[in-house]
């Protein structure tokens, strides 16, 4: 046991805070990083709070009975969140964590923050050996250190950096396919520090209640991505079903919650599949902007997407079939313009607000797009719009992403029926967990 005890108590490694310019990493040295063992307690605020990553739980259980036996006090108290903050994935994805997930989980650790200095103890925060848990762990963390204690990514991925093979896996898009693109937690971090920066995630507006009520696939599957401007929900049907593992809302099922988010316009970018009278005799106004499922929007749509942004001062509700690739995709152009996201800060961005979004070619388009749309200014800057050599530039661009993509027919088809399935089986397993009441 004192092997072990050693391990878990003694071993740790403090951090670095490190300058830079946000959305690109600094990289430290390999001789100033620390190297990755499990069962280690590595340094997040140092002397207050650590991040370890287990084989064998029961480890800590003998811990326990042993300090009952022998009487010693340990300094440290231990929690984890994998069985009680869970991802549901779609496809082969497994992250990151949804906004709810990060917001019980940063009130989580300041409240075991506070308990811990009230005992005389640190807090050691572990997550098992899984890498795909513990990459889960580690973004929580970092946004933890960013949204609660002001860090910048840069200083919040420290603590995660370590020399040789990084312990952490790199999030993919929500697919069985080849994975062609990826994100990985520094991306996701500097997306929570932009959007942090940038007023879109604010905690003490953010309604826990709504977002979860909203995100259950029998009420809305519906989330808030830019807080007053744009909101992403599956498509509507023309009747109203529900089958074992989902359902199909209608257009009247959202008038209300439209009314309660501010929604001035709908948005539409898959076939037909409902009547948009229903929309539209209830004030909400209506587009059509439809291109292909699994593929990225051509030229012509970007134009009018933005032209419509301008044009509605209330939030507009988008959606295609499943609201996760061309939804995500479009929001993503704006967030590029408005706000300067990188395309894998964009795209990381939407998956914490809405996970499964973007997918496939989507992904490399919007990287290829990002200083084209940094180049074409604030969308909201009045007649910017109008002006025929930023709405060149868009066109051009987009033109050129799109052709650079070589689009897949066959692929994007087999895709979209992949997606659909996925969608359909996740909304299953969410209505089984009984979240709604």
């Amino acid at each position: 046991m004192s092997d072990t005890h050693a391990t878990a108590m003694d071993a740790e490694a403090t951090t670095k805070d490190v300058t830079h310019e946000i959305g690109y990493a600094v990289p430290r040295p390999e001789e100033d990083k620390p190297k990755w063992v499990l069962g280690k307690q590595f340094s997040v605020l140092e002397g207050q709070l650590y991040f370890m990553s287990l084989r064998d739980e029961s480890k800590l259980k003998e811990l326990e009975e042993w300090s009952r036996r022998t009487g010693v006090k340990p300094d440290r108290t231990f929690f984890s969140t994998d069985s009680e903050l869970l991802y549901y994935p779609f496809c082969a994805d497994f992250g990151p964590l949804n906004m709810a997930n990060v917001y019980r989980f940063c009130k989580i650790v300041n409240q075991k923050l506070v308990q811990a200095r009230e005992e005389g103890k640190k807090l050691v925060y572990y997550c098992s050996s899984d890498a795909r848990l513990r990459t889960n762990s580690a973004t929580l963390m970092g946004c933890y250190l960013i949204l609660e204690r002001g860090w910048s990514a840069q200083q919040a991925i420290a603590p995660f950096d370590f020399a040789g093979r990084s312990p952490f896996l790199r999030y993919r898009d929500a697919s069985f396919e080849a994975v062609v693109f990826e994100v990985g937690i520094f991306d996701v971090l500097s997306a929570i520090e932009r959007s942090r920066k940038v007023g879109i995630i604010d905690f003490a507006s953010f309604d826990l209640e709504n977002y979860e009520y909203f995100d259950h696939p029998a009420v809305a599957d519906l989330h808030v991505i830019v807080p007053h401007r744009f909101v992403a929900f599956k498509g509507p049907k023309s009747k109203r079903r529900h089958f074992e593992s989902y359902c199909e809302l209608t257009p009247a099922d959202y008038l209300d919650i439209f009314r309660q988010l501010g929604v001035s316009a709908v948005v539409r970018l898959n076939d037909k599949q409902y009547n948009e009278d229903e929309f539209i005799k209830n004030g909400v106004n209506h587009y059509d902007l439809y291109f292909d499922d699994c593929t990225t929007p051509p030229e012509n749509i970007v134009l009018k997407f933005f032209k419509v942004c301008t044009k509605e001062k209330g939030s507009i509700a988008i959606h295609c079939k499943a609201g996760l690739g061309r939804t995500g995709t479009l929001i993503c152009l704006w967030l590029m313009r408005k706000y300067k996201f990188t395309g894998r800060e964009a795209i990381a961005y939407n998956r914490v607000m809405r996970p499964g979004s973007i997918l496939g070619p989507q992904q490399q388009y919007l990287k290829d797009l990002e200083e084209s749309m940094w180049a074409a200014g604030d969308p909201d800057t009045p007649g910017i719009d109008e002006d025929p050599e930023v709405m060149r530039l868009i066109a051009d661009a987009v033109r050129a992403a799109n052709e650079s993509q070589g689009m897949d027919a066959e692929g994007a088809e087999r895709r979209a029926q992949e997606n659909t399935d996925a969608m359909n089986r996740r909304a299953g397993n969410l209505m089984n967990q009984g979240r709604v009441e």
